[in-house]
């Protein structure tokens, strides 16, 4: 009990002004941290969302480089199919392959 005295006697005589700081600095502190979980909250909300836009927008580009690819593969196919043909016709008339791959190949800049 004389310990509960001692402290309350030492409370007594500290300045009303070092409570009202003390109450100050704590709701600064729980105003700090409400703000702060607010703030995570939003931008943990922004970054779901940028990532579920990232990851439609994969999709889409997914599928488009599907469609160009396929198209890439039909139209190498078909040089190959034209440079196969002009072989073997070469080889029939008895005339250089090499001649009629490049008689045929598109001329490049």
């Amino acid at each position: 009990m004389t310990a509960f005295l001692a402290i309350r006697a030492f409370l007594k005589g500290v300045p009303w002004q070092v409570y009202a700081a003390a109450a100050l600095l704590a709701a600064f502190w729980f105003y700090g941290n409400h703000q702060y979980k607010a703030g995570r909250a939003v931008e943990i909300a922004r970054f779901e969302a940028a990532a579920e836009k990232a990851q439609q927008e994969a999709v889409i580009a997914a599928a488009s480089a599907d469609k160009k690819e396929q198209a890439r593969a039909a139209e190498f196919e078909a040089v190959q199919g034209a440079l196969t043909q002009e072989i073997e016709d070469a080889k029939a008339d008895d005339r250089n392959s090499l001649d009629a791959i490049f008689s045929i190949l598109p001329a490049t800049d």
